[in-house]
C-alpha cells in the first residue's frame, strides 16, 4: 500500500466528536474567561475556608482532650463531661462534613478550570478522564455513603429528618442530569485509574470522553454540593439550640447538687434527740 494511503487510513484517535466541536466553537473566549474568573475566584475563597476548618477542627480536638484528661484525673461529674463531650463531637462532625465538600469542590472547580484553559483535542479528551472519575467518586462514594449518612445521624434538635429526606430527593432529581454512574465507572476503571490492560480497551474508552458532558457534570455537581453546604451551614447554626440545651441541663443540674449540699448540712434530728 502507497505510503500516502496508509497515512489517510490513520485515524486521529485525539480528536473531538462533532458535537464537541460545536460547542467549544460556539463559547466566545469572553465567556470562557467569564467561566474561569467565577471558578477561579470560587476556588481560592474555598481554599481560604479550609484554613479556618482547620483551625475549628483543632480547638474542638483540644475541647475533647481536655474534657478526656478532666473524667480520667478528677472525681467530676461523668455525666455533664459525657454530655458536653458528645455535643463537641456533633459540631466537630458538622466542620468536618463542610470541610469534606469543600475539598470535593474544590476538585471540581480545578478540573473545570484546565478544561476551559486546554487548548488541544488530545489535551481535552486526557483532562475529560478525570471529570468522569470525580463524578463516579461522588455518586457512589462521596454523596451518599459519606455525606447523606452524616446527615441523617444529626440528632431531631439540629435539623428535621423530613428536611433532610427532601434535601437529598431534590438531589437525586439533579443527578438525573449528569452522566450515568455506570458510564463514569467505565472511564474511570478503564483508563484514568488504568486497570485495563488492553490498549484497544483504553482506546475506544477515550473515544466515549465528552468534554462538553465533562463540564456540564463538573458544573452540575458543584451547584449540588453548594446546595448541600447550604443546608449543613443551616444545621450548624442550630447548634446553639443543643449548647442552650446543655446550659439549661446544668442550671437544673446545680440546682440539684444544692439541695442535697443543703440536705446534707443539716442536722440529723433523730441523732440529736437519742443524744
Amino acid at each position: 500500500m502507497p505510503i500516502k494511503n496508509i497515512q489517510s487510513s490513520i485515524m486521529n484517535i485525539f480528536e473531538f466528536q462533532e458535537s464537541d466541536k460545536s460547542a467549544l466553537y460556539t463559547i466566545s473566549k469572553k465567556l470562557a474567561d467569564e467561566h474561569i474568573e467565577y471558578l477561579q475566584t470560587n476556588l481560592e475563597s474555598s481554599a481560604k475556608k479550609c484554613g479556618i476548618y482547620v483551625f475549628l477542627m483543632d480547638h474542638f480536638d483540644n475541647e475533647l482532650n481536655k474534657m478526656t484528661i478532666i473524667n480520667t484525673q478528677s472525681s467530676s461529674d461523668d455525666y455533664t463531661i459525657d454530655k458536653w463531650r458528645s455535643i463537641l463531637k456533633i459540631h466537630k462532625g458538622i466542620y468536618d462534613l463542610i470541610g469534606y465538600l469543600t475539598l470535593l469542590q474544590m476538585d471540581a472547580m480545578t478540573t473545570c478550570i484546565s478544561l476551559f484553559h486546554t487548548t488541544t483535542d488530545t489535551e481535552r479528551i486526557m483532562l475529560c478522564k478525570h471529570s468522569y472519575t470525580i463524578i463516579y467518586e461522588a455518586l457512589e462514594h462521596n454523596l451518599f455513603k459519606k455525606v447523606a449518612q452524616d446527615m441523617h445521624q444529626y440528632p431531631e434538635k439540629l435539623v428535621a429528618k423530613e428536611k433532610i429526606k427532601k434535601l437529598w430527593k431534590s438531589i437525586k432529581e439533579d443527578i438525573k442530569k449528569i452522566t450515568e454512574k455506570n458510564e463514569a465507572k467505565q472511564v474511570r476503571n478503564s483508563i484514568d485509574a488504568h486497570k485495563s490492560a488492553s490498549f484497544m480497551e483504553q482506546i475506544n474508552t477515550y473515544k466515549q470522553c465528552k468534554w462538553t458532558q465533562s463540564i456540564i457534570n463538573l458544573y452540575l455537581l458543584i451547584k449540588i454540593i453548594e446546595n448541600i453546604q447550604n443546608s449543613v451551614e443551616k444545621i450548624n447554626t442550630n447548634m446553639k439550640k443543643l449548647y442552650d440545651q446543655y446550659r439549661i441541663m446544668m442550671e437544673e443540674h446545680i440546682k440539684q447538687l444544692d439541695n442535697i449540699h443543703k440536705i446534707l448540712q443539716q442536722p440529723d434530728k433523730t441523732f440529736i434527740a437519742s443524744k
